[in-house]
Order: structure tokens, then C-alpha cells, then sequence
């Protein structure tokens, strides 16, 4: 059984309205708490609606309590989840952040005799050591001999109190994120078999991750901008006025940033212009101005259309453990085009 908690769990720890115990059997996913989407949650049954952004007023949050419905709203992502969703729809090649967030690593280096090697080093992989990019349990080992004098009050696994001892060892050295340090040394502490296992931790110097701000990448073939804009329009619908582009309708489009949240982000729209400086076009929600001259053209598609793609990501976390249902409502504020 899949309780409220349990999804909010699974969306790293977002804030509930509602009972934590409660049993879920579906989710609405919506990119916005409104009057619409409440009601589309009410006509499913949902127990729990699960948006990406807007306030849970005191009417709204008495409808969906009267019929028994959770809500959360799902916490910003570290890793720009809505421009990488974004890039994906418009087929971008070779995206990366536009703006990369420095990671934060370590190096825990062990000592450990080396018939209990191999079940250290899946302790600590467990544990979150060893994450190289698209490779786990990654880890670098050499092998020496370790002393030691085991004193009054030790209970060595190995040797005895007041002797020299001498056991073949294998050096492990992993990398971990910074913010795992507490659990990779509990962890180890747990499958070391020494009492006193001999280690130590070394912080790296910070690197470009592969999160980050926005994204960058290439079409499959170059564009003019006007075709561009029409195919922005048809792979990211929902705004009733259509996308708006700044720039020379002929200007060939092959490298693209994409910033999906820009206004939340509240980047001014000359840092976006240096960011997407060797991009040709630059895709942003609703960012008026950002267009400079020398600069990429701009396409905006709206709030809704560039937060929409992300649904079917977190809508990927959830179904393993709950039915979701992700709704197709178009809430941009920007309702009339005339």
C-alpha cells in the first residue's frame, strides 16, 4: 500500500497537505494548483494532487480536504529537471547545463584486510561512494601490509595486546559527494571487521557537474529561426497565443539554451544573453526583453508550456509504486489572444 508519505518521499521530501498515513491508489499531476485542476481531481477520484507550482488557497484547500485529497507541491530541482525536459522535447543533441553547479566531492581512503574487501567496498557504494558519472562502484585498490600494537583495553580481531602485528591489506579509495560523508563513514565503520578501522577522508577541489542551470545543445540540422519558433510552438503547446520570437526570421538556428524557468529563476535578462552568448536562440518561459543586439534570438513559450515536459519525468518516479494520471489542463495565466 502507497500512503501519502510515501509520495511525498519519493519527490525528495516535498511538503504535504493532508494525512501522511493515508492510503494513495492514484495521482493527478498537474503544473499548477488551480480551480481546474481541483476539480479534474475530484471528477478521477485522486487521492493526492501533485503540482509543480501555485498556491493552495483556503477555498481550494477546504475542496480537496471535504473529498479527501493530499496535495504537494514538488520542490524545485537541483538538476534544472524542467529545461532538461524541455531540451528533450525540442531534440536537442549533446544537452548540458548551461550553467553548471560545482560538485561538491570526496575521497575515503581504507585500510581493510583483504578477504573482507570486496564487502567493504559494497558498503560504502551502497552507502554512496563510487558514483562516477554513468558508473557505480567505482573504486582504485593497491595492495600493501598494514601494522599495528593492539594496547590494554583493545580487542583486536586480529593479534594480541602488546605484539607487533603485520596483516596484508588493500587500500580503497572511492569518491563520494560531500553531503554523503556521515553515512559513507558509518558505513564503513559497520563492515569493517577491525575495531578501529584505519581511514581517513580528503576533500577534492570542486568541480563542473553535470546539473545545473539550463541547457545547451544542437539541432539535427540548422533551421531558419521563423521554422524553429513554429516547431517550438508544436512540440511545446498550451499557450493560446502561440509562442513570440525576437530576432531575424531567416537567422539560421543550430545551437539552442534552453532556460525554462527564467522568470523564477529571476536571472535579468542580460545574464541569460551572456549565458546563451554562443547559442543562436535562447527558449525561456516569459522573459520580456531578454533579446540584446549581438545576442541569440529569443523564443518564449510561456510558464505553462515549459513547465508541462516535467510532468512525465516525476510521473516516471511515481508509477512504479502508484497509478498517476497526468493532467493535460492548460492553466497559462495568459488566457485571450487577440
Amino acid at each position: 500500500m502507497t500512503r501519502v508519505a510515501d509520495v511525498a518521499a519519493l519527490l525528495n521530501g516535498a511538503d504535504v497537505c493532508g494525512v501522511g498515513d493515508a492510503a494513495v491508489r492514484h495521482v493527478l499531476l498537474a503544473v499548477d494548483a488551480c480551480a481546474t485542476t481541483v476539480a479534474e481531481a475530484e471528477r478521477l477520484g485522486a487521492g493526492m494532487l501533485v503540482t509543480l507550482g501555485g498556491t493552495v488557497t483556503a477555498h481550494l484547500g477546504y475542496r480537496l480536504g471535504a473529498a479527501g485529497i493530499a496535495s504537494c507541491v514538488v520542490p524545485p530541482s537541483g538538476g534544472d529537471e524542467c529545461s532538461e525536459a524541455v531540451a528533450a522535447r525540442l531534440g536537442l543533441v549533446d544537452a548540458r547545463p548551461l550553467l553548471p553547479r560545482d560538485e561538491a566531492l570526496d575521497t575515503v581512503v581504507a585500510f581493510v584486510p583483504k578477504p573482507d574487501v570486496e564487502y567493504v567496498i559494497d558498503a560504502l557504494a551502497e552507502a554512496g561512494a563510487g558514483a562516477i558519472g554513468d558508473y557505480a562502484r567505482c573504486v582504485w585498490t593497491a595492495e600493501g601490509v598494514g601494522s599495528f600494537v593492539p594496547l590494554d583495553g583493545a580487542r583486536p580481531v586480529i593479534g594480541a595486546v602488546g605484539e607487533v602485528e603485520a596483516v596484508a591489506e588493500t587500500r580503497v579509495e572511492m569518491v563520494l559527494p560531500r553531503a554523503r560523508r556521515a553515512e559513507v563513514a558509518a558505513a564503513l565503520r559497520a563492515a569493517h571487521p577491525y575495531e578501529e578501522p584505519a581511514f581517513y577522508l580528503c576533500e577534492l577541489a570542486a568541480r563542473p557537474g553535470r546539473d545545473g542551470l539550463g541547457r545547451v545543445g544542437d539541432l539535427a540540422e540548422p533551421v531558419p529561426l521563423a521554422r524553429f519558433a513554429a516547431q517550438v510552438a508544436a512540440r511545446l503547446p498550451g499557450r493560446p497565443g502561440g509562442v513570440r520570437a525576437s530576432g531575424d526570421p531567416d537567422r539560421l538556428v543550430r545551437r539552442v539554451a534552453v532556460v525554462a524557468e527564467a522568470a523564477t529563476e529571476a536571472a535579468a535578462a542580460e545574464d541569460l544573453a551572456r549565458l546563451a552568448a554562443d547559442a543562436d536562440a535562447l527558449v525561456t518561459d516569459d522573459l520580456p526583453g531578454a533579446a540584446t543586439g549581438g545576442g541569440p534570438a529569443v523564443v518564449c513559450a510561456g510558464a505553462w508550456a515549459t513547465r508541462r515536459p516535467r510532468l512525465d519525468a516525476v510521473a516516471a518516479r511515481l508509477r512504479p509504486s502508484v497509478r498517476v494520471t497526468v493532467s493535460h489542463a492548460v492553466t497559462d495565466p495568459w488566457s485571450l489572444h487577440a
